[in-house]
C-alpha cells in the first residue's frame, strides 16, 4: 500500500519535527548545572599546578643541567684565580718588600740612583723612577737636580731629595757619532742635527763649541747646555 502525502501536509510535518527538535535542544542547555563545591576546586587548581610544575621540571632538564655546569665550573676559576692571586701576591711581596719612604733629610746622588732608591723618594713613583733613568741613560748623566724639569715641571718639588757631585757625564763624539746617535740626545733637535752633518761633510771636524756657534741652529744657550756633553776630539 502506497502512502501519498500531499504538498501542504508534507512542509506540515516538517515544521513539527523542526519545533520539535527545537524544544528538546532548549530544555538541554537550559538545564540548570550542579554548583561547583570549593574544596573540587581548590583540588582542581593543585592537581593543575603540579602537573604544570612537572612538566617545567621534566622540559628544561638538560638546560638546567649545561646551566649548573657553567656555574660549577665559573666558581672553580674564579677560586682558582682568587688562589693564584693571593699565593702570587705572598711571593711578590716575599720578592720585592713594600719600599718605605726616605726621611727627609736624605739626600741620594741623582747619576747613581737606581729606580729602586728613586721610588723611595717621596712623590715619585715606578713611573717617574723609570722616566728619570731613561732620560739620564739618553743624556749622558745630570749635571744638576734642575735638569729634573725637563722631564716634567712636577718634579720640581724632589730638587732637594738629590745632589750631583763630581758630575762625570758621558760624552758624546760629535765629530764621529752617527746621525741617529746625535739625534738621539736630548739636547739636539733634528734641524741642528742635519747643519752639523753638512758642516762635517763640507768643512770637515768641528773644533770647539765657537764652531758649533757659526751654524745657525744654535744658541748661545744652546751651546752653554751642551758643553758638559760634547767631545770635539
Amino acid at each position: 500500500m502506497r502512502l501519498f502525502l500531499c504538498r501542504r501536509d508534507a512542509l506540515l510535518l516538517v515544521v513539527l519535527l523542526t519545533i520539535l527538535l527545537g524544544g528538546v535542544a532548549c530544555v538541554i542547555l537550559l538545564k540548570p548545572q550542579p554548583k561547583r563545591h570549593e574544596w573540587a576546586a581548590t583540588e582542581a587548581d593543585s592537581c593543575r599546578f603540579a602537573m604544570a610544575d612537572s612538566a617545567r621540571r621534566s622540559y628544561p632538564q638538560r638546560y638546567d643541567r649545561k646551566k649548573r655546569v657553567q656555574s660549577e665550573k665559573r666558581y672553580r676559576y674564579n677560586a682558582y684565580q682568587s688562589t693564584r692571586r693571593k699565593s702570587w701576591s705572598s711571593h711578590a711581596s716575599h720578592l720585592y718588600p713594600k719600599s718605605v719612604k726616605f726621611r727627609t733629610d736624605t739626600v741620594l746622588n741623582l747619576n747613581t740612583a737606581d729606580t729602586a732608591l728613586l721610588q723611595r723618594v717621596p712623590g715619585i713613583g715606578p713611573y717617574w723612577a723609570r722616566r728619570i733613568v731613561d732620560y739620564r741613560n739618553r743624556l749622558g748623566g745630570f749635571v744638576s737636580p734642575a735638569q729634573l724639569d725637563e722631564i716634567d715641571s712636577s718634579l720640581i718639588h724632589c730638587h732637594r731629595w738629590f745632589h750631583v757631585s763630581a758630575p762625570s757625564c758621558r760624552r758624546l763624539a760629535i765629530n764621529r757619532a752617527a746621525f741617529r746617535t746625535l739625534y738621539h740626545h736630548p739636547y739636539l733637535d733634528y734641524e741642528q742635527v742635519c747643519q752639523v752633518m753638512d758642516y762635517r761633510r763640507r768643512h770637515g771636524s768641528l773644533s770647539s763649541l765657537s764652531t758649533l756657534l757659526m751654524l745657525p741652529a744654535f744658541s748661545p744657550a744652546d751651546t752653554l747646555r751642551l758643553k758638559p756633553y760634547l767631545s770635539f776630539e
